[in-house]
């Protein structure tokens, strides 16, 4: 996952790039992006703000922190 920015917003988000030419790895990532559209507007999901339409690659905004961080003790 690399840092970048989304040129459509200019927001900071997260790049995720397909590594593997494995099927089994292309339809994992498939899975990732069509849960991640299904949960966009969920108060605990990042939303996928862009894909590739063979799924090689994604982004969604960038997260400062992690939900360890963000938990209340």
């Amino acid at each position: 996952m690399y840092r970048a920015l989304h040129k459509a917003t200019g927001i900071p988000v997260a790049f995720k790039k397909l590594n593997s030419q494995l099927p089994t790895a292309r339809a994992r990532m498939k899975r990732e992006i069509e849960i991640g559209k299904m949960l966009t507007g969920h108060p605990n999901a990042m939303p996928v703000l862009d894909h590739a339409a063979d799924h090689s690659w994604f982004v969604m905004p960038w997260a400062e922190a992690t939900a360890v961080d963000c938990r209340a003790d």
